[in-house]
């Protein structure tokens, strides 16, 4: 990791959210192997608009421009790398690949690290994903709109809610229905919307041998046997299926990895490839199930992945893993 910080700008509310997430995960040993959180010592409001040296750039700030700077905080916090595409354009001009195995464990225990620590990201896509400059592995940016399993309510999902989008890859496909039945649309309507344009379900059918028929079968018997989905009760469906949020999108991640890496000869040709192949599929085929009771988590796709990795050494990770063996049929 290098020593370098970035500086960011946005609303109060989504900085509150960044700094919440700031003290909870610091006190995770190691935290800055997986995290790049806001340093809590650098965070001020920042002068008004007209009093900027650079009033000019300052205006054409997408973010400026939704809010007055009076509703704006400023914070650092490290310098967290480069994303997948710019690492993809290195290969794809010879540089050394890169270690994907030693990536992917390192993606899956950090987001394997949040679930245990009973934090969810909620924002969970490749650009929230940096690959470190020096290291070469990824960490999870961007909290805002992160929140606490222990402060799930009303309140904190009614500051969550997004703009319904079917089409919208990383958000899980309970959500965007949830989203879709909160702007009056029927429960058949959202469905055979978020089938005909989530494109993971698509790569997922072709990919990993999953049949978009099948998903939809699975999701709508879910759907209708849900007593939270059936009441409208948000707040108890997010306390019982927060894990699977967060795995969709760490799941579309590694699918965009996977896709790219299986087409490259440097990956492919290497010793030990048909076996590594076999481990990122049977993730992916956890972590991209449409119905969340059959969607792994990212502390069971860690497990599948590297059952050694210390992240699962702990009393709490025995556990979870163990419960989680109880109630999973086979995949």
């Amino acid at each position: 990791m290098t020593g370098r910080a970035v500086g960011k700008i946005s609303e109060s509310e989504e900085v509150s959210n960044e700094i919440e997430a700031a003290k909870a995960l610091s006190q995770i040993p190691n935290h800055r192997l997986y995290f790049s959180v806001a340093d809590l010592s650098h965070i001020n409001r920042p002068c008004p608009s007209n009093q900027q040296p650079d009033k000019k750039s300052l205006g054409e700030c997408p973010v400026i421009q939704k809010a007055p700077m009076s509703h704006m905080l400023h914070f650092t916090m490290p310098h967290s790398g480069s994303g997948l595409k710019k690492y993809f354009t290195i290969h794809v001009k010879g540089a050394a690949p890169l270690p994907v195995e030693k990536a992917i464990t390192h993606l899956l225990e950090a987001a394997a690290v949040l679930a245990l620590n009973n934090y969810v990201h909620y924002d969970m896509h490749s650009g929230n994903v940096l690959f470190d400059d020096v290291t070469k592995m990824p960490r999870i940016i961007d909290f805002g709109f992160s929140f606490s399993v222990t402060d799930i309510s009303k309140e904190t999902l009614d500051s969550r809610w997004r703009v319904y989008t079917p089409d919208y890859p990383s958000e899980a496909p309970e959500l965007t229905a949830i989203q879709g039945i909160r702007n009056k649309l029927s429960v058949d309507t959202v469905i055979k919307e978020v089938m005909a344009e989530k494109k993971p379900l698509k790569s997922a059918q072709f990919i990993l041998g999953m049949p978009m028929a099948q998903q939809e079968r699975a999701f709508r018997a879910f759907w209708s046997r849900s007593k939270s989905i059936q009441e409208a009760d948000w707040t108890t469906f997010f306390k019982f299926y927060w894990p699977g949020l967060d795995a969709w999108g760490v799941g579309v991640i590694l699918l965009d990895i996977y896709a790219y890496i299986a087409r490259v000869p440097a990956y492919t040709g290497a010793a030990g490839w048909k076996g590594l192949s076999a481990r990122i599929l049977e993730v992916l085929r956890g972590l991209l199930r449409m119905n969340p009771v059959e969607r792994i988590d990212c502390v069971e796709a860690l497990y599948i992945f590297h059952p050694e990795s210390p992240i699962l050494a702990s009393d709490t990770a025995t556990t979870w893993i163990q419960e989680r063996e109880k109630m999973r049929r086979p995949l």
